[in-house]
């Protein structure tokens, strides 16, 4: 028999999901208003009081009186009113839907049920993972009640809170539950990792496998508008670029996996690793990319090529909706006068230049400033003479109408454990 523990309940920074999708079918036939099943014995009652919006739900389960079941897996979500029964049996066929296709189909694991030692339960009447339908936060989250101490790896059981009233309602309700499920597989492999590749990875699920409209692109905002942030930077939640990194999962996806999940799949299966050792998921891509003749490193200048045929640049052979995709923000540069530019990139980050003239003309480009001996240069050419970018040798001589992607790599060996947010001047001359 396993080992599960429950953890000290204290409050910790919830993974938050942000989601949109398409329009959810409704809900199958089931448990009629105030049908759930309730917590205690007896006549159950609303629950009408008005919680905190950091109310750990596992440890209030009396403001959670109704709950409904999943018939096919162990789930159970709690609502606290009558009036949210169908919403609750909502996001119960959702959860099994998203079951069905994230550990059915994609071949991730099931999220881990807590049931501990002692036969009590981390959180709720049974060890089914718990959904708390949480009107008024706004919010979506999964965090983790107990911790499987069978394994060496950092893998635990988790709940999860929704509020479907509001940003997470209606067509985005679906998507939101997909996004979120695929958080608790990620606790059920390696819960301490950087939250960008949480975020990418549950956005890169949502918008493969339940988003056929689309909305989740809203989160490339902060992406285009910080091209020269790292690639794996995490930049926290006070920004939606974690989430929308998800494109860069969408890029290995299209231009080495044939557009198949399963590198994904791998990716995930590869990273459980006991608290905070290697491998991180940067790691583990290094493996799955080596049969590719490349690395996570060597495809950052790639993934910032591709990002160059975005927008009204896109030429329909790189990301598949690029053209609905707006570009990375560029520095835009008059060739016919002698210029010097200065870009300060993130290592694993790049810059954006856009060269114009009125008569087109060939321009010499040609670095002046000396780069730090641990950083190396890509300077890229789009489009090349004869394909999609040429990696130039500076100084190199370029049309006046191409465009220039800057990229810092690391010279030597990436640890991304020693991964930060230092920049790097690149200060290039552009003239006749």
């Amino acid at each position: 028999m396993r080992s599960v523990v429950a953890l000290v309940l204290v409050a910790v920074a919830p993974v938050v999901a942000l989601s949109a999708g398409c329009d959810p079918p409704p809900p199958d036939d089931g448990a009629g208003e105030g049908e759930g099943e309730g917590e205690g014995e007896g006549e159950l009652h609303d629950s009408t009081e008005v919680l905190p919006a950091d109310t750990f739900p596992c440890e209030r389960l009396d403001a959670w009186p109704y709950s409904t079941p999943s018939t096919q897996h162990p789930l159970r979500v709690h609502y606290r009113t009558n009036a949210e029964a169908a919403v609750a049996l909502e996001i119960v066929g959702y959860l099994d839907e998203a079951w069905a296709t994230e550990v059915d189909g994609l071949g991730l694991p099931a999220p881990l049920t807590d049931e501990l030692d002692d036969g009590t339960f981390g959180c709720g009447e049974d060890e089914f993972v718990d959904v708390f339908v949480f009107a008024g936060p706004d919010d979506a989250y999964v965090d983790v009640v107990a911790e499987e101490t069978d394994t060496p790896i950092e893998d635990y059981a988790p709940y999860m809170v929704v509020d479907p009233t509001q940003s997470f309602s209606g067509a985005e309700l679906r998507p939101t539950i997909f996004h979120e499920f695929h958080h608790t597989q990620q606790a059920a492999l390696d819960w301490y990792d950087a939250q960008l590749i949480y975020e990418a990875s549950a956005t890169f699920v949502e918008a493969n496998l339940a988003d056929p409209e689309h909305d989740w692109e809203f989160t490339l905002i902060d992406v285009v508008d910080n091209p020269g942030w790292s690639v794996d930077r995490d930049a926290g939640y006070d920004s939606v670029f974690n989430y929308g990194q998800a494109a860069y999962l969408m890029f290995l996806q299209q231009a080495y996996f044939d557009g198949d999940m399963g590198f994904f799949r791998d990716m995930w299966l590869g990273l459980p690793s006991a608290y905070g050792e290697d491998p991180d998921f940067e790691d583990v891509l290094d493996t799955l990319l080596q049969p590719h003749g490349t690395s996570f490193v060597e495809s950052v200048p790639v993934y910032a090529r591709w990002w160059a045929y975005t927008g009204d640049d896109d030429d329909g052979a790189h990301f598949a909706r690029g053209a609905q995709w707006p570009h990375p923000a560029r520095v835009n540069i008059d060739a016919d006068a002698a210029t010097t530019t200065t870009v300060q990139p993130m290592v694993l980050g790049s810059a954006y230049l856009a060269l114009s003239a009125r008569i087109p003309h060939d321009v010499t480009v040609a670095l002046t400033s000396p780069m730090p001996a641990d950083v190396r240069l890509v300077v890229q050419r789009i489009p090349g003479e004869a394909s999609d970018g040429d990696a130039l040798t500076l100084p190199a001589t370029v049309p006046s109408d191409v465009q220039l992607v800057v990229t810092v790599l690391p010279a030597g060996a990436y640890d991304p454990d020693d991964r930060t947010d230092r920049t790097v001047d690149v200060t290039l001359s552009i003239g006749r």
